[in-house]
């Protein structure tokens, strides 16, 4: 993980410092104010302070126990504050110049998300997670907590202060925006239009405009003074995470989750730049049952095929406008379905690298995709609570199941066609009958999201995994809950069956690779602990596991996939995610050195010898549904 510089020289961005060291993922930076060091906040639980003139590393802050949410910088450039997700959700004042901690700021009750000093410097006002909703302000050369700011109803997710220090704004995931009085700590106003939670809150320079982003994809610039909504800005695919203003308050920078900066025109709405990011996280892997393909789905918007055996990359499927967050494989290795933050699935044919059908009708995000085990059905989960059946050839939406109460993240077919099962963050599972359409069974336990599910090759076990850090097995006939798996230490996001052994496998955001006996309850291997360079950095987002169940696969937050043998928990074999992979530049005028050499990294070609890959011939079955 690195932070880079840019500079515009010539018309062009140029990258003119690159500063490694982290090892996970960066969450924050900020400048000094005289621009002669940068500083980043990681997920590895440091603070780190460079040198812009040469790169160097500083100071690297590590008295924080874990992930470094929220960081920020007081006026004069002496100060710096750090939030995180510490049990104890401590803020830690430091001195930038000699990396000093100089004070602990305790008090939230929940993951720190945003930090900003007052304009003299003197304050610090914070805001945290969904256990504590609170906003605080801090005398930063004590470290007492003066006020607590109290009224949003979710997790509190950026905060700002106006220049002149009267009006504090604040953002949830309670879909608003709220304007305090930063002397009395009043609610003045409550700015609503948003139709998701609000990730971020920027105030122009002038102290004229606040603009809001959100989770629904837009941006909002409101009148500060009375609250007034003057402009929605639209352009985005996925949650607006970050904004700032420039120094002159005529255009905003927005960052989103797409891996896409955009720059816009504050007084008209236009977009006048937009500068595609880099990042390729892992969300989803598939194998064919042949051991012929593996895919994958990333954030960087894209589906991407290798071949199992030696694995090279085959070809790049591009379409979607949002990240990729599952991807299934045909049994016979002729198509991929890929579901979405844009709202749609996609199928696609490997062998003539198109896409026949886009199944379009969920109103939010795609989570999950699978395809019945003839080929001929696909089904999707979606965040508007529902599960659609669709036709795999016409891309006919078949039926539409909607009994969940809130999103629902994922979902499966039985090998024998008789059951479609889904998994919700309204805590249940729902067995519905393919033929009928009705649900049969509601199985209830969990007291989180439900995450993944898989089922037995005999159709009698399942498996979930959840939010709530566990994984449990249920037995499909009965419902009953048979056994439940505790270890893991943080969301559970992928669960497998070993063909063989009476083995599941699972994966989650502790990093771990967990191998549990489903007879006994007992966990028999953990693959994955960090002990080791081969390890992902942090979150396993999705494992598959071969054929004849020899090796593990997985996909990981650290754009990466990793191949471990059962039998030694080894990792044998790493693919690194490019999203320009298969890319020819050889043509292509004007490139700087640095895009040349940031291309490539990324998996571009400067030849022009083209890429084929050979599917199976296997002939389609007409199989009509029951």
């Amino acid at each position: 993980m690195e932070v880079r510089l840019w500079q515009m020289i010539d018309g062009k961005y140029q990258n003119i410092l690159r500063c490694q060291g982290h090892q996970g993922w960066i969450s924050s930076v900020a400048f000094t104010p005289d621009a002669t060091k940068v500083i980043s906040a990681s997920r590895d639980k440091t603070v780190k302070i460079w040198k812009v003139s040469t790169g160097e590393c500083l100071h690297t802050l590590s008295e924080h126990t874990n992930e470094v949410r929220a960081m920020a910088v007081s006026p004069d450039g002496k100060t710096l504050a750090s939030g995180s997700s510490d049990k104890e959700q401590v803020i830690k004042i430091w001195n930038i110049e000699t990396g000093m901690c100089l004070r602990n700021l305790q008090g939230h009750r929940d993951t720190v998300h945003s930090l900003v000093f007052t304009p003299d410097g003197t304050k610090l006002i914070s805001c945290a997670g969904s256990q504590d909703c609170t906003l605080k302000i801090w005398d930063v050369s004590t470290g007492k907590c003066i006020t607590t700011l109290l009224g949003h109803t979710a997790s509190v997710r950026s905060v700002a202060i106006s220049p002149d220090s009267k009006t504090i704004a604040s953002s949830s995931n309670d879909r608003t925006v709220r304007l305090w009085n930063f002397d009395t700590g009043e609610c003045k106003q409550i700015l609503q239009g948003h139709i998701e939670g609000v990730q971020s809150v920027a105030i122009s320079p002038d102290g004229q405009i606040l603009a809001s982003g959100s989770r629904d994809k837009t941006m909002r610039l409101w009148d500060l003074e009375t609250g007034e909504c003057r402009k929605v800005i639209e352009g985005h695919s996925d949650w607006i995470d970050s904004m700032a203003f420039n120094y002159e308050g005529n255009k905003i920078v927005s960052g989103c989750s797409d891996a896409v900066i955009r720059v816009w025109d504050v007084n008209n709405g236009e977009c006048l730049h937009a500068i595609q990011g880099y990042t390729s996280r892992i969300l989803s892997i598939d194998l064919d049952e042949r051991n012929t393909f593996l895919v994958s789905g990333s954030d960087n918007l894209t589906v991407q095929l290798w071949n199992l055996e030696t694995g090279k990359y085959l070809q790049t499927l591009r379409g979607h406008e949002g990240w990729v967050d599952s991807v299934a494989i045909s049994a016979d290795g002729r198509f991929v379905v890929s579901g979405a933050a844009d709202s749609t699935a996609r199928v696609w044919d490997i062998r003539y690298q198109t896409c026949p059908q886009v199944l379009s009708g969920h109103k939010r995000r795609v989570w999950s995709v699978a395809i019945s085990c003839d080929n001929q059905l696909v089904a999707t989960a979606s965040g508007d609570s529902t599960v659609k059946l669709w036709d795999r050839r016409t891309g006919e939406c078949r039926q539409t199941f909607q009994e969940h109460q809130d999103s629902v993240r994922t979902v499966v077919f039985s090998s024998d066609r008789k059951l479609l099962i889904s998994g919700s963050a309204d805590c249940t599972i729902k067995l519905w009958e393919l033929s009928t359409g009705n649900c049969v069974k509601t199985l209830t336990g969990h007291n989180h999201w439900v995450k993944s599910l898989a089922i037995s090759s005999d159709n009698l076990l399942l498996a979930s995994t959840s939010n709530d850090k566990t994984v449990r097995l249920w037995n499909i006939q009965t419902g009953e809950c048979l056994m439940t798996f505790h270890g893991h230490k943080g969301h559970v996001d992928s669960v497998k069956f070993h063909p063989y052994s009476k083995i599941l496998v699972s994966s989650g955001k502790d990093g771990t690779i967990k191998l549990w006996d489903i007879l006994t309850g007992n966990l028999k291997t953990v693959i994955q602990e960090h002990k080791s360079t081969q390890n992902h950095l942090n979150w396993i987002s999705s494992v598959a596991i071969n054929t004849e169940g020899s090796f593990i696969i997985s996909g990981g937050w650290d754009e990466s996939i990793k191949f471990w043998d059962v039998k030694t928990g080894k990792c044998f074999k790493t693919l690194s995610n490019q999203p320009y992979a298969g890319a020819n530049i050889a043509e292509v005028k004007g490139l700087t050195e640095a895009e040349i050499y940031n291309l490539k990294a990324l998996g571009a070609v400067d030849s022009n010898q083209p890429l084929t890959i050979t599917a199976p011939e296997t002939e389609e079955r007409n199989t009509n549904v029951s």
